[in-house]
């Protein structure tokens, strides 16, 4: 038994586009995708429960802040694989994510570093020691995390 239901909703500049369309029969339903590829959201094709649940994975883990993105070294999805591959692709994007996490960390600290440096030298132009003293203690401090980092 196929179902499948698609709807598309769009407001540009007030003007309203709404697609709305439920299909039993999934030759009809292949044929209303092909005819409106260019509609994004039709790119949706799961064969299989399995796929659907990877989907589902990634929609809720980049809802919650988790984007893995796409990695070259995702492992395909096997339909008749004795083995449930998806727990280790899930891990490998978690480790993925983390280097991608401390990668912006490393980035944003040596930002951070750079502007304090900046205004250290202008502080110290203007004769405001009070305010080179602090921003030494903070370089000092980014430097620490960025060693950790």
């Amino acid at each position: 038994m196929f179902k499948a239901k698609v709807y598309q909703y769009s407001n540009i500049n007030g003007k309203e586009n709404k697609i709305e369309r439920e299909f039993d029969n999934e030759q009809d339903y292949q044929n209303f995708i092909q005819n409106n590829e260019n509609q994004s959201m039709f790119g949706f094709n799961w064969g299989s429960l399995r796929e659907f649940n990877k989907y589902l994975d990634d929609f809720f883990d980049r809802k919650l802040g988790y984007d893995f993105g796409e990695t070259e070294n995702e492992l395909p999805y096997f339909e008749n694989s004795p083995v449930d591959l998806s727990k280790y692709e899930q891990e490998l994007r978690k480790i993925e994510n983390d280097k991608k996490a401390k990668e912006a960390k490393k980035n944003q600290l040596e930002s951070t570093l750079s502007k304090l440096r900046e205004y250290r030298k202008k502080f110290k132009e203007e004769g405001k020691d009070d305010l080179v003293k602090n921003i030494d203690s903070d370089i000092s401090k980014v430097q620490e995390e960025l060693k950790q980092a």
